[in-house]
């Protein structure tokens, strides 16, 4: 896949695929908390693989979860 800006990436039919089967193969609930009914983000791992990522580098997460991963594992 061409490189395209990360914001392009996630619109791009491509990422909508990978989302798609990640939320399904989840069961639409958090890999984290195991919520259900709530919006679920698709958290990169990693970006090593940003347009051919394996099933690994990705993560089912509610917004909560997401939040926190972010707040907590990547401030500095």
């Amino acid at each position: 896949m061409e490189k395209l800006a990360y914001k392009e990436y996630l619109i791009s039919p491509h990422w909508q695929y990978v989302r798609k089967t990640m939320l399904k193969y989840a069961d639409y609930r958090c890999q984290i908390c195991n919520a259900g009914n709530t919006p679920m983000h698709i958290h990169h791992r990693c970006y090593d693989n940003l347009g051919n990522e394996p099933p690994a580098d990705l993560i089912v997460v509610c917004e909560r979860c997401h939040k926190f991963i972010h707040k907590h594992l990547f401030e500095v």
